[in-house]
């Protein structure tokens, strides 16, 4: 939090500045990847859902449905085709 200049209370409240989603994505990967928490703990934590989170993780791979063919493929193999 203090590396984005943020309260804790700030980091799990309900703003959207890209302070705020920024320091949130960054909690989302420290949580789930370096620690190993489900997506459903680290949305406690964060006090967000697990979908928020997913999210989170997938902005922070550069996978965020921007049709890229990185994209693509992440779906394809995630979800075995594309969304039609």
């Amino acid at each position: 939090c203090l590396m984005f200049g943020l309260s804790l209370a700030e980091l799990r409240g309900d703003g959207r500045s890209w302070a705020q989603v920024s320091a949130r994505q960054w909690a989302a990967v420290r949580l789930c990847r370096e620690l190993g928490l489900s997506k459903m703990h680290a949305g406690r934590l964060l006090n967000r859902d697990h979908a928020t989170v997913i999210n989170l993780l997938c902005r922070a791979d550069g996978l965020y449905r921007d049709r890229t063919p990185r994209w693509r493929e992440h779906h394809v193999t995630v979800h075995g085709k594309l969304p039609t």
